[in-house]
């Protein structure tokens, strides 16, 4: 907790600055893609007279809000750890984590990058994992327990379900453009894909990949008690939170991806930009979006379910009592 604090009051500080002329760290660029010259200078992030206020004064006043959060998880009082998972949450929504595996390895290969947003983005997905880790739970007085419930028949499918769906949906047909095939895409749009680096296609074609081996986790004795062939952690019980609060913001972002692509695309239909035959033609692109809502509803649904398997009945005795437990 004593990191997430100093790196909010840190970056607060520099939200401060910017407020009051400064433009050290500081991009214009946003989310768009951007030329290797605008990458260099943050898309003239030096003639930007007003940052606005979100990156100004509001921006300072939510690090320090965060840094607030993280100096009272410090005392282990019940009623903290609310805040603090909200905190986190909303960390993960603004850092954009899902965009920053690909990003980040597509910079790395040599594509114009805005590295100074990938930076402060990184950034908050750091505080975000020192709040994880710093969250307690008061009341019990013993380690964490390895409850013998077995997973829901509902959370299992959803597992299963939550694995499938990122592999059907994206490796496959991502490894289909890579080897050239342009499946549910023009071949205009597969021949701007192309030019990438070979590191940065493959990167982008099997990350989904990494989340959907982690996900099943949630269904396997390995969400629960750490492998014995691990060296130094090997036999130990898997905290709750290590898996119940990433999962469920991995979940949230998912879905709200999804349904924000949606949301563009009927602005694209609305305003003319697109066309339903152009949406046919190009279905890799709408079936992705649905994809993602059904990845998070899953993997969220999957979450619940492990919530419930795994809660310590003593502690949830003691919760509703007021009484600590054994």
């Amino acid at each position: 907790m004593l990191t997430a604090a100093l790196l909010s009051l840190g970056l607060a500080a520099v939200h401060a600055a910017w407020a009051l002329g400064s433009r050290w760290g500081y991009s214009a660029c946003g989310f768009r893609s951007v030329t290797a010259e605008q990458s260099r200078t943050g898309c003239g992030a030096r003639a930007v007279d007003d940052v606005g206020f979100l990156d100004g004064w509001a921006g300072m006043g939510g690090w320090l809000l965060v840094s607030a959060v993280a100096v009272r998880c410090l005392a282990p009082v019940p009623w903290v750890r609310l805040p603090a998972i909200a905190t986190l949450l909303v960390l993960l929504v603004i850092s954009f984590p899902l965009h920053l595996l690909f990003e980040i390895p597509v910079g790395l290969s040599g594509e114009p990058t805005d590295w100074r947003r990938i930076a402060f983005r990184s950034l908050a997905v750091v505080v975000a994992s020192a709040l994880l880790l710093g969250v307690r739970r008061p009341r019990c007085g013993h380690g964490p327990p390895v409850p013998s419930v077995p997973l829901s028949r509902r959370g299992q499918h959803a597992v299963t379900l939550a694995a499938t769906v990122p592999l059907v949906a994206w490796v496959v047909p991502h490894l289909s453009w890579m080897c050239g095939l342009a499946l549910g895409i023009s071949p205009d749009v597969l021949a701007d894909g192309r030019h990438l680096p070979l590191a940065a296609q493959v990167a982008i074609t099997f990350s989904p990949a990494v989340g959907a081996a982690l996900s099943l986790g949630i269904a396997r004795p390995w969400g629960r008690q750490v492998p014995g062939w691990m060296p130094g952690i090997g036999g130990r019980a898997v905290p709750r939170l290590l898996v119940l609060l990433p999962g469920a913001g991995v979940a949230l972002l998912l879905a709200v991806y999804g349904l924000f692509g949606w949301i563009m695309m009927g602005h694209d239909l609305m305003t003319g930009e697109t066309s339903v035959s152009a949406l046919v033609s190009g279905w890799a692109v709408f079936t992705t979006e649905v994809a993602f809502v059904v990845w998070g509803a899953a993997l969220g649904i999957g979450v619940l379910e492990y919530a419930r398997a795994t809660r310590c009945t003593p502690c949830a005795a003691s919760s509703s009592t007021g009484r600590p437990g054994p």
